[in-house]
């Protein structure tokens, strides 16, 4: 019996390191792909290898290769890709702040949104406003359009382009300096 203990001890240790660790804080499931550490003194909790971040109140699923978080106040992250009701980002750098439900990326940032496909230097996303807003450099291939700096209201697929931008609907090409 004095064996037995131990032996199920290291067997549940080994069974528990090979399944992803998985936690949930109010809305949060965090998915580890591997070492995290915990910052006690400030309860950041940092996914050394990545991994996977879903949010069941927004509908919003974050993936990365190093993610930083706080429960309830940040997720910062590298090498994101992140999934919700505005679209898909794709970008080297992510921030979201929780209470403010505002979202912030930048680095080879890529946006997929309802008919709209965008290339920019960085994105907000506001959440309570259903508002992206996209700039620096910001190039669209559907539509086709350039611009400094445009917002898209995600509820009714408005777009508002900041000079100076271009736009080619096909029988019409503006360009606003």
């Amino acid at each position: 019996m004095r064996l037995l203990l131990p032996l199920l001890l290291v067997l549940s240790a080994v069974a528990a390191a090979q399944e992803p660790v998985r936690t949930s804080f109010a809305n949060l499931t965090i998915v580890s792909a591997g070492d995290e550490e915990f910052d006690l003194s400030t309860g950041v909790t940092t996914l050394l290898d990545g991994g996977e971040i879903s949010d069941r109140s927004s509908g919003i699923t974050l993936q990365a290769n190093w993610i930083s978080y706080h429960a309830d106040e940040f997720i910062d992250t590298t090498g994101a890709a992140v999934t919700g009701p505005f679209g898909t980002v794709t970008a080297g750098s992510v921030f979201i702040d929780i209470p403010a439900a505002r979202l912030s990326a930048s680095g080879e940032l890529r946006f997929a949104g309802r008919d709209l496909q965008v290339s920019a230097s960085s994105l907000r996303y506001f959440g309570e406003q259903g508002v992206v807003e996209l700039s620096g450099e910001v190039i669209a291939t559907t539509p086709a359009f350039t611009a400094e700096r445009v917002l898209y209201h995600l509820e009714s697929g408005t777009l508002l382009l900041f000079s100076p931008y271009s736009y080619d609907d096909g029988l019409l090409t503006e360009i606003a300096q």
